[in-house]
């Protein structure tokens, strides 16, 4: 099957969309036991993995389809991410835009086969650089993110990080911005108590209307979930979860992970509530390696045993380093986010 074959395939984007819903699950299970805000993009890091999986071989690309529900044949996951791409060119009213780029060492062959898969079905452009000198070389990713972001993700390569022994950078960047079709009414943002725990809270502005939204009271979950649509003809909106217990979260992100919140949002009713939701903007970076290798990716990290061997013909690869930069904002008008990896 080739990749265009593959693209029409419209089974292939739903299997891709559920290993979504599973990879998300389980990176955020890893992610929230640390204590703080946990702020990432699942999708973002999904897409990189996707694309090393292209070049991915034997038991490194057996983890990578495990742990991103990825279909064991390739050509369905080359016409899923397809279809995805396609289908975020076509988005109306909102700006989504995805990016990908592929970096290379100079003169470091890429097999055609790899590149091809790169250019058709995640559209990812390549570009050769000198990594020996690692500043010059981080500048022009860096250049690229920004670009690709609207200057909201900065700096994601750190200085020090591409030395003369990196061959290869995979990137993805994100961006969008909605604005809701309910949107709030300045005038009525006032500071208000937001509860991170039982017993703490601190004072943020919070916005509030009243209208009509996607709404459920969840007995499994013990929690309400709200539906905050953005101005679009495709269905895109923010999904809200609110524990009922002040201190109720840890339990809900423990239930979170035996359900499926797709089915639960599909059997929302519109009546007319209140909406009350704070105003806020978070910038966050997060090291991926831990955590990925909490679910269940290991072999990629290991120099010995890696094998990426489907994208340059040779057992030289492995993965150093998983990195990304995020950011939100949630405004009355809509939302704005990035994130780069």
């Amino acid at each position: 099957m080739s990749v265009s074959e593959a693209a029409i395939d419209p089974a292939a984007l739903k299997k891709i969309s559920a290993g979504n819903m599973k990879f998300t699950n389980d990176i955020y299970q890893a992610v929230s036991k640390k204590d703080g805000n946990v702020f990432i993009s699942p999708f973002s890091v999904e897409v990189v993995l996707a694309l090393a999986y292209m070049g991915a071989k034997g038991n490194t690309a057996n983890e990578i389809a495990s742990a991103l529900g990825l279909p064991a044949e390739k050509e369905v996951t080359q016409a899923g991410f397809r279809a995805l791409m396609e289908g975020i060119q076509n988005m109306d009213l909102v700006t989504l835009d995805v990016a990908n780029k592929v970096y290379t060492m100079q003169n470091y062959k890429i097999l055609e086969e790899f590149n091809e898969v790169a250019d058709k079905s995640f559209f990812a452009g390549a570009q050769e650089l000198d990594f020996s000198n690692g500043e010059a070389s981080r500048k022009v990713i860096n250049s690229w993110v920004e670009e690709k972001t609207r200057n909201k993700i900065q700096n994601l390569i750190p200085s020090g990080l591409l030395t003369s022994l990196t061959r290869l950078v995979l990137v993805n960047a994100l961006y969008f911005k909605g604005t809701w079709i309910h949107k709030f009414n300045e005038k009525n943002t006032k500071p208000d108590k937001f509860y991170v725990n039982g017993n703490d809270f601190k004072m943020v502005p919070m916005m509030t209307q009243k209208d009509n939204f996607g709404y459920l009271e969840s007995d499994e979950l013990d929690a309400k979930i709200l539906k905050m649509q953005y101005r679009s003809s495709q269905d895109l909106s923010m999904v809200v979860i609110l524990p009922n217990k002040i201190d109720g979260i840890s339990e809900l992100e423990s239930k979170l992970a035996k359900t499926d919140l797709s089915k639960l949002v599909q059997h929302m009713a519109r009546p007319e509530v209140i909406v009350t939701f704070p105003k806020f903007k978070l910038e966050e970076t997060t090291d991926f390696d831990d955590i990925l290798k909490q679910v269940g990716l290991v072999t990629m990290y290991d120099a010995k045993n890696a094998d990426f061997s489907g994208i340059s013909g040779k057992n030289d690869l492995f993965v150093s380093k998983v990195l990304q930069k995020a950011f939100i904002e949630v405004n009355e008008e809509g939302t704005e986010a990035a994130a780069a990896t």
